[in-house]
């Protein structure tokens, strides 16, 4: 399905490109039985910001491998434990090379503890999640398969959300929002 995201802020607007569409994140989520869905999500997960606001786009994708490997692989790899939240945070902080094959990740010093931390916890718990697909910028398309046959009240929930540029030891400061919109199935 093509989706169209146009984020406005300040008066400036992605459809101009006076907003870079790098920092917008179109999350969609399969929901076996919507009822269960809340109106109102949760934002974005801090991890998740920090990432889209980094450079880690570059050399990581979601689910597909790219110049290192996918955030899907890495939460495979990593067992949600306080163990592997520390060695994730310490390779992005130190880089590493070696751990995924020949390829070496630079070292990311300019994030603090609490960042590393917060993106190393979404990649644990949230990375491999079968039902979740996410996108970076304002215009593409995307594809999702029912993991079983879909129940008479299963859909799609999308959330689009847009977090501002901005230096890692300010990332708390940066202008965010998000919309949600609910796709029923039948």
């Amino acid at each position: 399905m093509p989706y169209s995201v146009v984020v406005s802020f300040q008066g400036k607007s992605t459809q101009y490109q006076e907003i870079p569409s790098s920092q917008v994140l179109l999350k969609t989520t399969y929901a076996a039985d919507l009822s269960k869905i809340i109106e109102d999500p949760p934002p974005t997960p801090d991890g998740l910001l920090e990432i889209v606001r980094s450079n880690c786009m570059g050399c990581h994708e979601f689910k597909a491998r790219a110049m290192g490997p996918s955030f899907a692989a890495i939460a495979q790899r990593y067992p949600d434990s306080q163990a592997s939240i520390e060695t994730l945070s310490r390779y992005i902080r130190d880089g590493s090379t070696g751990v995924w094959g020949s390829t070496s990740m630079p070292p990311h010093a300019e994030f603090s503890d609490d960042q590393l931390r917060a993106m190393a916890l979404w990649i644990v718990k949230s990375a491999a999640d079968p039902n979740v697909n996410y996108y970076v910028g304002t215009d593409g398309a995307f594809h999702m398969q029912a993991p079983a046959l879909p129940a008479p009240n299963a859909g799609l929930v999308l959330t689009a959300s847009y977090t501002s540029p901005a230096p890692a030891a300010q990332s708390a400061q940066a202008a965010y929002g998000q919309a949600t919109m609910i796709l029923h199935g039948k």
